[in-house]
């Protein structure tokens, strides 16, 4: 076992040999540790966030946090330790491990899982503008040059000032009665 659980010091000994920490392990070997031993009077260890899967082959990445005063203790060895498949937390902020009893030199080396989640911007937001099309009108309207007000036409120019994004013909009033788009 790499994980010895102590409730009454809400404290997680990593047992001598252990250079790996898998986060989810870790927070799955603790709730297997409160059903066994009937633990669950002490403290709460962890609250999660994530590892929900999202499409196949790709998950949200595990947030854990130590709560409640936990915290890790390493083996009492010089080594390097790398923390692996989650990110490791302390709620309200802090470092999750403490110092070994005795004079030993231990790196802790996080290898926190960055995923690139990719956004598709072709769904339609409405019939004919996709996302990506959407999002180039209004940052035109918000950020690119603007002509013709108030008398119209108005036209608001794509924010390189190539283009124009959109094209309005007012009325007296200022009211639009017509609308020229070009998010391409």
């Amino acid at each position: 076992m790499a994980y010895v659980f102590d409730g009454a010091e809400r404290l997680i000994s990593l047992t001598l040999g252990t250079v790996e920490l898998d986060v989810k392990d870790l927070y799955s070997r603790w709730k297997d540790w409160v059903k066994a031993t009937d633990d669950a009077r002490n403290a709460i260890a962890f609250l999660s966030v994530g590892g929900d899967p999202i499409s196949a082959g790709t998950e949200i990445p595990a947030y854990i946090y130590l709560d409640n005063g936990w915290r890790i203790k390493p083996q009492e060895a010089d080594h390097t330790l790398d923390v692996v498949n989650g990110v490791l937390l302390v709620d309200g902020g802090g470092d999750p491990f403490v110092d070994t009893t005795g004079a030993f030199t231990v790196r802790v080396n996080y290898q926190q899982p960055v995923q690139a989640i990719s956004v598709g911007l072709t769904s339609e937001i409405e019939a004919g503008v996709t996302q990506a099309e959407t999002l180039r009108l209004i940052l035109a309207v918000l950020a690119g040059k603007l002509s013709g007000a108030p008398g119209g036409p108005i036209i608001f120019r794509d924010v390189n000032d190539t283009t124009d994004r959109v094209t309005a013909t007012v009325d007296g009033s200022g009211n639009r009665t017509a609308v020229t788009l070009d998010p391409d």
